[in-house]
């Protein structure tokens, strides 16, 4: 019998591993692992929002309002006591939101927060800008009392969210509802359904059969991290609103110059390659008007001249001398020495034409130089105003492409913007026939109040006129078109820019009265810290008008208007004349900020 062989079975040995392959291995595989990670948009964009959501987290529940929210047995519903918003924006399109609600606001967070982080997952979807929204106060109303409510409201200014259920199971941020148009002001005032299933079922968040009869309103407080990842905390609800959502800082020179130099820039690239302007748009919808009207493309050349003055760049200079060169071309000969504007688009000559292209070409001489041809033509087009200036210093509007008279009035401002350029070219050239032109008219807005028209034009007129004609009541007259509108001025709820160049223009006639020691009727009693207060206070209510992220980002091309202006009360609109007002404001006020404070008690 053979014995079992219990040595130990000998095997081949295998080879060793060379070290250079299994480095090479290892660092391919590590490449591969950190490419994944970087350019993964899942990881990467997963990655940014947890960095941009913590940021938030920190500010909001380090706040004040946060921290003092309300007890959650005044809730309407014990289970959904809190909720928190989450907006997501990649500047291409419309905010994303996302909103959860918990018993308490710490879930409601955690699971908005987790939300949020599956949809970026998901979707690889970018979040250029987050903001996030805490509900701090609610009240039932009935569909009845909200429509009566909307309807004492401008359009788009009605400023609390809604929620359709007590769980706020379906519920919907300001912001969401003015951005999309949600509200019919324009009708009915009330909730347009069809637009709102629309606006639900895009962003998968079902859709309602019908609204209810009783609904929920809500504020928020919010919180906006921007693409920078600085972090802001908004402005609560107040009042009816009117600063609501938008970022809180001092507003001072420098903010003042921040908002000039933004807006400016953005009109820069709204420059077409013949010189025009993109005219506007209704950002709602991101639709581009069709129309052009030479009057607003003029007063749009001045913000691309003022930023050039502050910041020296020749790409602004080369912006102006580019849009310039149209209005130049669109100036047409009468006869020798006798020219005007022609509105080509609209087919006619309006006298605002020639008075706000003399106005232009000035600006354009005081930053650039003076310029003996254009001076020529700024003559030329004060003798086109004159001809259409009557003996008792009124003014003939409008006239036919073969200048016949077509239309005696269409706007009071055409007499103030024909007014200052008579003055202006009296400053130019010092003949005696364009001031004298200038007193007619302002021998006519006195004789005629023009201080009704709260003009912010006719104000330039009258501190330029007093810079070369010593008349008591020049000055009485300027100085009551401030006084009389004042208070209408500070309460105005819209942004209304004109009124901060009536404000500015005014303010440097007063402001030189004081250091000549220049005095008339009502200036003893006229309020100079209220004059001075109610400057900074339309300078930062104006900025409810100012395109900042946490607004642009509800409406449908973010990236296309962020940085300028808009009127919200006309479906944030946005035209080259409205970003011009309101720039002159903000940059007259940069000019005279500091001698503007010195008159605060």
């Amino acid at each position: 019998m053979s014995k079992k062989n219990y040595s130990p079975k000998r095997y081949k040995k295998s080879p060793k591993l060379n070290k250079k392959v299994l480095l090479s291995v290892l660092i391919f595989a590590l490449v591969c692992i950190v490419f994944f990670l970087v350019f993964n948009p899942s990881f990467k964009y997963s990655k940014l929002f947890s960095e941009k959501i913590a940021l938030l987290h920190e500010k909001a529940f380090a706040s004040e309002g946060v921290q003092n929210l309300y007890p959650s047995s005044e809730a309407f519903d014990q289970d959904n006591a809190y909720v928190v918003f989450i907006s997501l924006c990649d500047t291409k399109s419309r905010a994303v939101v996302i909103h959860e609600a918990a018993p308490t606001i710490a879930e409601a967070w955690e699971k908005a927060e987790t939300t949020a982080k599956q949809y970026i997952k998901e979707k690889k979807y970018n979040p250029v800008w987050v903001k996030a929204d805490i509900v701090d106060e609610m009240k039932e109303v009935s569909l009845k009392t909200l429509n009566q409510t909307i309807s004492t409201h401008f359009d788009e200014f009605y400023r609390r969210g809604i929620a359709f259920d007590e769980a706020f199971t379906t519920a919907l941020l300001e912001a969401e509802i003015n951005g999309n148009k949600l509200i019919d002001y324009d009708t009915t005032d009330t909730i347009d359904l069809e637009v709102l299933n629309k606006y639900l079922t895009t962003y998968e968040r079902g859709t309602l059969p019908r609204v209810p009869k009783d609904l929920i309103t809500f504020t928020c407080l919010g919180f906006m991290c921007d693409e920078n990842n600085n972090v802001f905390e908004l402005n609560d609800y107040e009042d009816i609103g009117l600063d609501y959502g938008r970022r809180q800082y001092p507003v001072d020179r420098e903010a003042l110059k921040d908002v000039v130099l933004s807006a400016s820039y953005w009109l820069q690239g709204e420059i077409k390659n013949d010189g025009r302007f993109v005219y506007g748009y209704y950002p709602t919808y991101d639709k581009a008007f069709t129309a052009y009207n030479v009057l607003r493309h003029t007063t749009g050349i001045l913000p691309l001249i003022w930023s050039y003055e502050i910041t020296k760049d020749e790409g602004l200079k080369d912006s102006a001398d580019v849009t310039m060169t149209y209005l130049l071309d669109q100036v047409v000969e009468k006869s020798d020495g006798v020219s005007f504007v022609l509105d080509v688009t609209n087919n006619e000559i309006k006298l605002g034409g020639n008075g706000l292209a003399i106005i232009g070409m000035d600006t354009y001489m005081d930053a650039f130089g003076r310029d003996e041809k254009m001076i020529e033509i700024c003559k030329d087009l004060g003798e086109g105003m004159l001809e259409l200036q009557n003996p008792d210093g009124s003014y003939y509007h409008v006239l036919n492409t073969d200048f016949t008279r077509k239309e005696e009035y269409r706007t009071v401002y055409y007499d103030g913007e024909a007014t200052y350029a008579f003055c202006i070219l009296y400053k130019l050239t010092g003949e005696e026939k364009w001031l004298n032109a200038a007193k007619r008219s302002v021998e006519y807005f006195i004789a005629n109040d023009y201080t009704k028209h709260r003009d912010h034009w006719v104000a330039y007129a009258l501190n330029e006129i007093t810079k070369h004609v010593s008349d008591e009541r020049y000055y009485e007259f300027g100085l009551r078109n401030l006084s009389v509108n004042i208070e209408k001025i500070h309460n105005q709820k819209t942004t209304y820019h004109t009124y901060m160049e009536l404000l500015m223009a005014g303010f440097e006639m007063y402001d030189r009265m004081v250091e000549e020691g220049i005095r008339c009727e009502g200036f003893d009693e006229f309020d100079a810290d209220y004059f001075a207060r109610t400057i900074q206070h339309r300078a930062e209510h104006m900025l409810n008008g100012f395109l900042y992220p946490e607004y642009a980002m509800y409406l449908k091309n973010p990236r296309a208007i962020v940085g300028t202006f808009c009127v919200r009360h006309d479906g944030y609109r946005i035209r080259i004349d409205d970003v011009d007002h309101f720039v002159a404001g903000y940059y007259h006020y940069y000019e005279l900020y500091d001698d503007v404070q010195k008159y605060m008690k």
